[in-house]
């Protein structure tokens, strides 16, 4: 008798932490950044007797995060080639407006001098054709200079966003080396279930990678993340960050280098070709490729 009431008592208990589950798991239905949990349930042992082995109910033996850190991978790599498409394509959309304006662009202007040029060819001596060319031309050097203008505001707006891309990496990394030493203490204290740490590292590594490339490397010891830009350069080791700078080019004082402060404080200039992904190598493609102002 004793042994039905346990079996039906395992039963109810295990009920109701399944449902406590299944709630948590759709009162986070909307979260992005929510990763599904299961209970996993398992025999409650039982005992042999003269008629056979008899159970003793059911268990929880324990909470599991449905994930797969492949497919996250995989995510991951596919967001940070489309940032750096939709930051290169934001880039060359605001200067193909420019070159392309049909009410008073460089096209226009050519045509106008270009006609009154040609009433010129006809009469020479005429003043008011004379008069109108110069016009003409007038217009058309300072629809130049007005484009020059701001091709330059077009590259210092492309400068703060690099600088603004840069400090949102450290932010991030700065940010995951905290979650980082949260994670392993919460590992070392009841031996894992730091789910809800885990979503937040998973949603930081995913905004992480939106501004650059990254690699990640997971201990499954304590559960922290170490990262790496796509070059080999650690960006987070366990509860450490290393930090980016934009720095002055020494070549070329008016450009912007990325440098890498590495653990000894030494000061690492980075290539832009190795900085091709995310929000960053979209903004550094269209400057180097499309929106140079010499």
């Amino acid at each position: 008798m004793l042994n039905l009431y346990y079996i039906a008592s395992s039963g109810l208990q295990t009920g109701q932490q399944a449902l406590s589950v299944i709630g948590n798991n759709l009162a986070n239905a909307t979260n992005p950044n929510y990763s599904r949990q299961n209970i996993i349930l398992g025999a409650a042992g039982g005992r042999v007797t003269a008629t056979g082995f008899i159970g003793n109910g059911v268990r929880v033996e324990g909470v599991a995060r449905a994930f797969d850190e492949y497919a996250n991978e995989r995510v991951r790599g596919t967001e940070t080639l489309l940032r750096a498409s939709g930051a290169h394509y934001d880039k060359m959309s605001a200067l193909d407006l420019e070159f392309s304006r049909t009410d008073n662009g460089i096209d226009t202007k050519l045509n106008s001098l270009f006609n009154a040029l040609k009433d010129i060819s006809k009469v020479p001596t005429n003043g008011n054709y004379r008069s109108s060319a110069f016009t003409a031309l007038k217009e058309l050097t300072g629809r130049f200079n007005k484009l020059s203008d701001e091709l330059i505001k077009q590259e210092q707006k492309n400068n703060q966003d690099i600088r603004q891309s840069v400090n949102v990496i450290n932010q991030l990394t700065g940010q995951l080396a905290s979650l980082n030493r949260e994670i392993s203490n919460r590992q070392s204290i009841d031996g894992g279930g730091a789910y809800d740490l885990l979503d937040r590292r998973d949603a930081l590594l995913q905004a992480l990678s939106q501004q650059t490339g990254i690699n990640t490397q997971i201990d499954s010891r304590t559960g922290a993340v170490n990262v790496t830009l796509s070059n080999g350069h650690m960006l987070v080791s366990g509860d450490k960050a290393n930090a980016l700078e934009v720095t002055t080019d020494n070549n070329n004082p008016g450009r912007q280098v990325i440098a890498y402060r590495d653990a000894e404080n030494a000061i690492i200039p980075l290539q832009d070709s190795l900085l091709d992904k995310g929000v960053l190598g979209g903004l550094l493609a269209f400057r180097n490729q499309d929106g140079v102002v010499e």
